[in-house]
């Protein structure tokens, strides 16, 4: 496995976390949280392999980022935490994302 395909496993997990965060801060149930983060992890490649051509996407082929979405919004969903903590998870997350 190399590095790119490492950061890009990293990069989708850390988009659905923030989309299922912030399901989470607008209290949608976790089949909500995992349609946004479905949305956030792989919004903008769908639209980018779309524009240009690419089929069948990327994310049709890749397992493991599938259940890397699936894994995180479990995990946010699964967290009892005050949602108020997380507001700011959202802002490091996304951030990360965007790195």
């Amino acid at each position: 496995m190399s590095l790119l395909t490492i950061i890009t496993y990293l990069g989708t997990f850390v988009f659905a976390l923030t989309g299922a965060f912030k399901a989470r801060t607008v209290k949608m149930d976790i089949f909500g949280g995992l349609v946004l983060a479905f949305a956030t992890a792989y919004g903008g490649g769908t639209l980018r392999d779309l524009l240009i051509g690419i089929k069948p996407v990327n994310w049709i082929n890749d397992n493991i980022a599938l259940i890397l979405v699936f894994a995180g919004t479990a995990f946010t969903f699964l967290l009892k935490e005050n949602l108020n903590r997380f507001k700011r998870t959202v802002f490091y997350t996304d951030a990360m994302g965007l790195g």
